[in-house]
């Protein structure tokens, strides 16, 4: 069953979006920094400005360099590196032909390393295209299912058994509500929450809202 959103005072034409300690400010507060309706949501042109503004909900993945980096990257595997010195090793005392036998075998090493490890990579991303991730929000005072990606501060999610959380966000309102936070803080049961607030210095998996 959909998650009802209770209304609430009218918005405010202030937009607070880095709001500290969040999970310390009532439902009402947040709507007013947020400049967001509790009853009705953002309106879709709000939040189509609020994309363009804030950018999408998504991690920025971290810079992995190009081909010749993954490359150098298998040298820094340990088994390579000791054939590394077996090599240095054979080499100052004269045993060329075994040096050159173990450089071999280090670039083949490398080479077979990089070519998983360049086919693991592509493969993460072709499935990370595939599949698109969506939620249930409140925008125009209407129900809608839209991307992960295009939630925006301010938005109303709608949560129903089996849901994900796609952002960091408070309950306004919830019934027999719990929530997994094992990718969180390691808790392996769900967690009972509910609307309120919670203290400024409560940890993350203090808090109940």
């Amino acid at each position: 069953m959909d998650i009802p959103v209770p209304p609430s005072l009218l918005p405010s034409s202030a937009l607070e979006v880095a709001i500290p300690t969040y999970w310390t400010r009532s439902p009402s507060e947040l709507g007013a920094a947020l400049a967001t309706s509790l009853q009705d949501g953002l309106t879709t042109a709000e939040a189509e400005e609020r994309v363009r503004r804030f950018g999408p909900n998504s991690l920025t993945d971290e810079s992995r360099g190009g081909m010749l980096a993954e490359f150098a990257r298998q040298f820094k595997s340990p088994l390579v590196l000791a054939l590394v010195f077996a090599a240095l090793v054979a080499g100052g005392v004269g045993e060329v032909h075994d040096a050159i036998i173990i450089g071999i075998i280090i670039l083949a090493s490398c080479f077979l390393g990089f070519l998983q490890e360049h086919g693991a990579q592509r493969a993460v991303e072709a499935l990370r295209q595939r599949i698109s991730l969506t939620s249930k929000v409140r925008r125009d005072g209407a129900d809608k299912v839209v991307a992960a990606i295009g939630i925006v501060p301010g938005d109303l999610i709608l949560l129903s058994a089996g849901s994900l959380v796609p952002v960091d966000a408070v309950v306004i309102v919830a019934q027999d509500l719990n929530v997994s936070e094992a990718t969180l803080t390691g808790e392996t049961f769900p967690v009972a929450k509910a609307p309120g607030v919670s203290t400024k210095d409560a940890g993350l998996a203090d808090r109940s809202n």
